[in-house]
């Protein structure tokens, strides 16, 4: 199976990133592509729990998303499935690795 490794780097403690994952509201403020707005966002954030999202187009188009936790280690490390619920996609489930770790504080 392919990987992907995407890191981003963020001002702030890994604690509050770690949050942004699974706080229902946080991550709902920015899920989704630049113009896709968070529309429903449900976690049960607990080894086995299911967690379900909509994301909503700037033209009102909405795709649903779901999976399980299969990790979760707080504030390090969160490990999903990730599947759409269109019908008819081609798309298999995959499996979503995050790492959150704090890096060297960095000159202002």
């Amino acid at each position: 199976m392919p990987d992907l490794t995407i890191t981003r780097v963020f001002d702030a403690p890994r604690e509050l990133v770690f949050a942004a994952w699974t706080d229902p509201d946080q991550l709902a403020s920015w899920l989704g592509p630049h113009g896709y707005t968070g529309s429903a966002v449900t976690l049960a954030t607990r080894l086995g729990g299911a967690w379900r999202a909509c994301i909503r187009s700037p033209e009102g188009d909405e795709h649903w998303m779901h999976g399980v936790y299969r990790e979760i280690t707080a504030p390090e490390r969160l490990v999903f499935t990730l599947a759409w619920d269109t019908e008819g996609d081609l798309r298999t489930e995959m499996l979503v690795t995050i790492g959150f770790a704090d890096l060297a504080a960095r000159p202002k």
